[in-house]
């Protein structure tokens, strides 16, 4: 069944022994294209923390009830990998240049160079790791030019591999959302909030229609 990870976006998290806390984000990695990691907030308002599920532990989604059912009890959700272990390249890098800045601001522009850059903060760096709250909205890029923007992404429930890229090609006459395969894509560009896909706009707007009921 073929799910889309946009709508997986707070859904409630249940363990075999009771419900615990909402999907946040989505993992993908963007050259296997398969979903890598939940990424589930646990606590309240008050005190909060996220950790990372891996989608072999899931059971099943309930799209009605808008849960998803893992064979992991409460207490091992709790005990699972935090998510600040493993983070997208979009946010990585952000982070990097945030430190940076700040280290230039604080020891004036003269004295800002290489040596002195902080460095880079000790949590594990994937280049393939993506963030589906991150890329939905990038603007997609064909050979031809502007192809609309990125509005979802599917996936297969049983085994989370990423089927399809929905490009939202709607215009001021007309709504079309289509899909093509995600291996299409050339690269993600997180700097430019872009993806670059191997067609022309033509072939894209041509691509099997998403059906929007």
């Amino acid at each position: 069944m073929l799910i889309s990870l946009k709508s997986v976006l707070n859904y409630t998290i249940k363990g075999n022994d009771g419900k615990l806390g909402r999907v946040r984000d989505v993992y993908f990695d963007d050259d296997s294209w398969f979903v890598k990691f939940f990424v589930v907030e646990i606590g309240d308002f008050l005190r909060s923390n996220r950790v990372l599920i891996s989608p072999s532990q899931a059971k099943r989604a309930d799209h009605m009830r808008k849960t998803i059912d893992f064979e992991l009890s409460k207490d091992s959700i709790r005990q699972s990998p935090g998510a600040i272990l493993h983070k997208p390249v979009s946010v990585a890098m952000k982070e990097q240049f945030t430190v940076r800045n700040k280290k230039i601001r604080f020891r004036g522009l003269q004295d800002a160079n290489a040596d002195n850059v902080v460095p880079f903060p000790s949590f594990q760096i994937d280049p393939n790791l993506r963030s589906v709250r991150e890329v939905i909205g990038y603007r997609v890029q064909s050979f031809s030019g502007p192809a609309g923007r990125l509005s979802d992404l599917s996936a297969y429930e049983e085994g989370w591999n990423i089927r399809y890229l929905v490009i939202d090609m709607s215009s001021f006459f007309r709504s079309r959302k289509v899909m093509i395969a995600p291996q299409m894509a050339q690269r993600i560009v997180w700097e430019g909030k872009r993806i670059e896909i191997e067609a022309v706009r033509d072939e894209l707007y041509n691509s099997h229609e998403r059906d929007n009921r």
